[in-house]
């Protein structure tokens, strides 16, 4: 299931799950998620194996997302294909009964075998993607002459008292007074646009295979801003990305029973988040001579603009930095190795190992605005005080950003490798498939010899305290096997173990930053875990496959898994002697358990009409969504003294007990129907689910989220989403060129699905406190323009899926 974005497959954390395109992995190994998508029309086959597979496979105990990329064709063959939902519209204007955001996407592929060597062949495809903005149900706001209350008393009393003339009076309720104005559908600045090259050579050199491939893609955004910087959308967040991936496969067929596969991949991600003007001048974002240049007007050194005050909220004024700097680069090189032979005709033998070897970077400043001031008052500090006094975390970099570091600001090199062998044991009434898997998993980390007693030197980690984490290695036995139960029933079951280490930004932390944890003078709700062991599943699974007719067939799977040793957030309590104080780390806390039952039927074209239903019911309960669920607990608590948890298992944040779609479609073929109907054909989806959880509080007379619960966590659930999308295309052939002309509706019936809610009311647009006594007192002494303002930040919140998008494609192959 995909979740504000976020992938999560049979109720395991997003983390869980890895991405491969061509056998590289593109998944974050920092903080989990993918990093690289594919150009859709250069995929020859995108699969999702849910848990379950076989011992070659591991680092993923949810799933995998895995892509095998087209390769050359014997001709030559051109494609292009264009697609937008800009045509006759401009931001904030109604198009064909939806908002145009701007959106484009332009492709061209070409394939064939080169010039005079026609044993290489070669596929290439480019890609220009560019969004205005995000689609959201938004209908804006206009609200001209706001001005808050208590400001314009105050201004009229220094008037009436005579500290104010009639042009200061003026001038200071023009300054104070708001024409608030956002444009509806779109998000102010935010713009994305993004180029992707793939490509593939192809040498087929009889018993040898070579393939060579890779990708690009190089994305820059404005992150846009909401209503609280509706005055300042100019300083928007910019990110910027680069990602390489390359791979070399080469396949040997030693004779007919016997094959291995040798292939080295290699893997760069580089990301970037800072002001759009000041960009990598990070030093200088509080300094109010290098923001004067670019026309910002700053309060004082490190002093943002005077914000706009209306009623019970603060917006930004023009010229305010929005954004901080980071930097995070990971790259990768590996290898792997699969050994393939034929025993008769019974066992299929395959044998192989992999390693992967990591280089991890990271660089962000805690307090990115307050250098150019902190540097300022401390004019004799090094760069490395400069950024110890603001707050860093960094390792790989330097501490003026630089790639670098030494010792403990050293880049990490974790390694993963593996090795593996399974039987694939056929016979006429039963296949099994019997595997064992090694796995080695070095984080290359230190931590000290006593986490409750740490040696500290200058209010530093002592490296003399600390010791290398020793690699872990684990054994996964994977057992399946299938049968007939009639000649139209087959029945499969499977069992294995998995394992993975969880996301390393659990256990990767900069040696500044973990000194600021280790003085606990704050919470911290992202800490670091000294030694996290790497998580644990088990996973069963049954299930039958049923030939219902010729064109029809019918897939039922039941699943159940077991996950232990999931990163949870706690308290390191500090031994009787130690010179800090008890502080904050992450630990092996929290378990889950999933289980669902998946129901697949697949009906095969048949007069036209080809259709497809799926449907989970599901449930996934546990300890923490995710690592830092107790947070609040424990805060709320007297965590130094000892805070008991309560151990019980609960539906987790992303649980959704139903889900399910139905695929139809419907198509004329070749000389079918006539020349309008013939190859006109109507594809339509609808999405279904039943609302992930969430828990329901107490409504008391304050603005804002209480966190007093009305009852268990996670017992209330959101609506039911449902969503049609449609997608009508015409084929005709033009001397000798194939066109598809096409409509594409994504959400057709443009519903308003509810993806959260308000916690005190359940609704997603009203959180109740206008209903309170406090509410009502400040209806009273305010009047209708409080509530027309607290309206419109309630329905601001982000609390609904995409509005209808209407995009017109064409496409064309020759």
């Amino acid at each position: 299931m995909n979740q504000g974005g976020t992938i999560y497959i049979r109720g395991g954390r997003s983390d869980e799950v890895a991405f491969y395109i061509e056998g590289v992995g593109t998944k974050d190994p920092l903080f989990g998620g993918n990093t690289s998508r594919p150009i859709i029309s250069a995929v020859e086959e995108i699969q999702l194996q849910a848990g379950g597979y076989t011992a070659e496979y591991g680092g993923a105990n949810a799933g995998m997302i895995v892509t095998a990329m087209k390769t050359g064709s014997s001709d030559y063959h051109i494609s292009a294909e264009g697609i937008s939902d800009a045509i006759g519209a401009k931001p904030g204007q109604k198009y064909l009964g939806g908002y145009s955001y701007g959106y484009s996407d332009y492709t061209l592929t070409l394939s064939g075998p080169l010039p005079s060597v026609p044993q290489l062949r070669f596929f290439v495809a480019g890609e220009h993607e560019f969004n205005r903005s995000g689609a959201q149900h938004w209908s804006g706001v206009n609200i001209p002459g706001l001005i808050d209350p208590s400001l314009k008393s105050s201004v009229l009393t220094k008037w009436q008292e005579g500290t104010f003339n009639d042009a200061q009076r003026d001038s200071a309720l023009q300054y104070y007074t708001v024409n608030w104005n956002y444009r509806p559908g779109n998000l102010l600045n935010n713009a994305s646009s993004q180029y992707y090259v793939n490509g593939s050579i192809t040498a087929d050199l009889s018993p040898l295979t070579l393939k060579l491939g890779g990708t690009y893609q190089n994305v820059q955004n404005h992150g846009g801003v909401g209503l609280f910087n509706f005055a300042d959308e100019i300083r928007a967040q910019l990110y910027k990305q680069q990602n390489i991936t390359a791979s070399l496969k080469a396949t040997h067929l030693i004779d007919k029973a016997t094959f291995y596969d040798i292939s080295l991949n290699y893997f760069d991600n580089k990301q970037k988040w800072m002001d759009p003007f000041l960009q990598d001048n990070f030093m200088l974002y509080g300094d109010s001579v290098a923001n004067a240049a670019y026309g910002f007007t700053l309060k004082a050194l490190g002093e943002p603009p005077p914000v706009i005050v209306l009623y019970d909220w603060t917006f930004n004024r023009y010229g305010a930095v929005l954004s901080g700097y980071q930097l995070h680069r990971q790259s990768s090189i590996g290898g792997k190795l699969n050994f393939v032979h034929q025993i008769g005709t019974t066992h299929e033998i395959k044998a192989g190992g992999e390693l992967t070897y990591y280089t991890i970077r990271r660089f962000a400043p805690f307090r990115t605005f307050g250098i150019a001031k902190f540097a300022h008052d401390n004019p004799g500090y090094s760069q490395y005080n400069i950024m110890k006094g603001v707050g860093l975390d960094n390792y790989g970099y330097d501490f003026d950003g630089t790639e670098g570091g030494t010792g403990l600001y050293a880049p990490h090199h974790p390694i993963f490798a593996a090795a593996y062998a399974q039987d694939k044991i056929e016979y006429e009434d039963l296949v099994m498939n019997l595997g064992l898997r090694l796995d080695y998993i070095n984080v290359d980390n230190k931590v000290p010899r006593d986490p409750t007693n740490i040696n500290l030197i200058s209010g530093l980690v002592a490296e003399s305290d600390l010791v290398k984490v020793p690699a872990r290695t684990y054994v996964s036995p994977r057992i399946g096997f299938s049968f007939p139960v009639t000649d139209r029933t087959v029945f499969h079951a499977q069992w294995g173990k998995f394992v993975q280490q969880s996301r390393l930004r659990d256990i990767y932390m900069g040696e500044l930053q973990t000194q600021n944890i280790i003085r606990a003078e704050y919470a911290y709700s992202q800490p670091m875990g000294w030694d996290i062991r790497p998580e644990r599943t088990t996973q069963y699974e049954l299930g039958f496959s049923q030939q219902i007719t010729d064109f029809a067939s019918f897939d039922l799977t039941a699943f159940y898994k077991d996950i232990l040793d999931q990163t949870q957030i706690g308290f390191t309590y500090r031994a009787p002697t130690a010179v800090h104080k008890s502080y904050w780390t992450w630990f092996n806390g929290d378990f889950a358990t999933t289980k669902g039952l998946e129901v697949k039927v697949t009906l095969r074209r048949v007069k036209r009409v080809q259709a497809q239903v799926n449907y989970t019911l599901s449930d996934a309960r546990g300890t923490g969504s995710n690592s830092s669920t107790s947070f609040v607990t424990i805060w709320q608590g007297t965590a130094s003294e000892g805070t008991w948890l309560p151990v019980y298992a609960q539906p987790l944040d992303f649980d959704q007990t139903h889900r399910g779609s139905i695929s139809l479609d419907y198509r004329f073929g070749k000389d079918d129907g006539g020349p309008i109907l013939e190859r006109l054909g109507a594809n339509f989806l609808l999405t279904f689910n039943s609302g992930h959880p969430y828990t329901a509080i107490v409504m008391e007379g304050s603005y804002g989220n209480t966190r007093i619960p009305k009852e268990p966590v996670n017992t209330s659930n959101l609506p039911w989403n449902f969503q049609i999308d449609m997608k009508l295309d015409k084929s005709f052939t033009v001397a000798g060129v194939d066109l598809d002309a096409y409509i594409w509706v994504i959400n057709l019936l443009d519903t308003k699905n509810v993806t959260g809610v308000y916690q005190q009311t359940g609704a997603a647009d009203n959180n109740g406190y206008l209903s309170t006594a406090e509410g009502q007192k400040k209806v009273s002494n305010w009047g209708q323009s409080y509530v027309d303002v607290y309206n419109v930040v309630l329905a601001n919140a982000g609390n609904w899926g995409p509005p209808r998008q209407i995009r017109l494609g064409l496409r064309l192959d020759f």
